[in-house]
């Protein structure tokens, strides 16, 4: 192995994690991460707490989910950043409390401007940092800000795919839909060469600048949610960022919860966000309930499980209960 690629040699194991003791591979990963300017202390192959918060520190630097997993995903942007192809503007580039929120959501969703899942959820595709969708029609105004913006940088990445893409973009969203499935495998993953050619998409400045706008609807809202229940915090903030992004606003059915359990008592603005996240889940589609409630319940309390990922949000993304800027 040459000094500027990295790889787990080990044949038993995927990824490297806490835990992990008299590895040659830890030992490697420490070098690297310490000549990056990740503190692991001594490189002594032991992936101890040190290791983990530089391993974690790096992967919120880079857009990855920071789970201190060293998985496929992070050893390939390892080798990106030793070769000079990955730099930290790749990170989400706002400031201050919303960017705390938007990089948790992100995690969620999955993380990373080249985050692409298939059909698992009906929704055809979906796609990027926030999982941007065909089959609610999110993903659509991406690609036709991509092909009315760079139209010569989609037609070299997509090449002999470049005209369906552009003419399923005219179609209506039924058809659209149906397009989206068809490019789906048997265990609804997107079918090579449309998934190569999405990713390398994703990783371009330019498709990263257009994702980058497109959250500014989601911020908006998530600033309304705080503003028409009173909310000052970040942590509520975040809250309404995930509201905004997983569950598209609060329904009637929520709010008319939320008065009902709020307006007779006086309660603290972290009883209020609790309320309102039971609320939000318990009105979302029965199939995602858990899933809604474990997020939202995860941003209220600041640790949770989140698709079998342990989340700690002050560790891991700075969140708190200080005021939002």
């Amino acid at each position: 192995m040459s000094d500027a690629v990295f790889a787990i040699t080990d044949p038993n194991s995927e990824y490297l994690k806490m835990g992990d003791r008299n590895s040659s591979d830890v030992k490697r990963l420490q070098e690297i991460l310490n000549s990056l300017g990740y503190d692991c202390g001594a490189a002594d192959g032991i992936f101890g707490k040190l290791t983990y918060e530089a391993v974690t520190g790096f992967q919120r630097d880079y857009g990855l989910k920071a789970d201190g997993i060293v998985g496929s995903n992070t050893v390939n942007k390892i080798n990106e950043v030793l070769s000079g192809k990955a730099n930290k503007q790749e990170h989400i580039g706002l400031g201050g409390s919303i960017n705390k929120a938007i990089n948790i959501t992100a995690s969620f969703e999955g993380s990373g401007y080249t985050n692409i899942t298939g059909n698992f959820d009906g929704m055809g595709m979906s796609l990027g940092i926030l999982q941007w969708n065909i089959g609610q029609g999110t993903l659509q105004p991406l690609f036709n800000e991509l092909l009315s913006r760079h139209d010569d940088l989609a037609r070299r990445i997509f090449v002999e795919n470049y005209g369906e893409l552009a003419n399923i973009l005219k179609q209506n969203q039924q058809k659209q839909l149906q397009w989206a499935i068809l490019i789906n495998d048997a265990n609804n993953r997107i079918k090579e060469n449309w998934r190569s050619q999405f990713i390398e998409l994703c990783k371009t400045s330019e498709f990263q600048a257009i994702q980058l706008n497109k959250m500014q609807p989601y911020i908006n809202m998530a600033h309304k949610i705080c503003e028409e229940y009173g909310l000052k915090t970040e942590r509520a903030l975040a809250l309404g960022f995930d509201i905004a992004v997983q569950n598209g606003s609060i329904k009637q059915q929520a709010r008319e919860q939320i008065s009902k359990n709020s307006a007779s008592r006086n309660i603290s603005e972290k009883e209020l966000i609790a309320v309102i996240a039971d609320a939000v889940a318990n009105a979302a589609n029965p199939k995602w309930r858990d899933d809604v409630l474990s997020r939202k319940m995860t941003i209220v309390n600041g640790a949770g499980i989140v698709h079998k990922t342990k989340y700690d949000l002050e560790k891991q993304f700075g969140l708190t209960d200080a005021l939002f800027a």
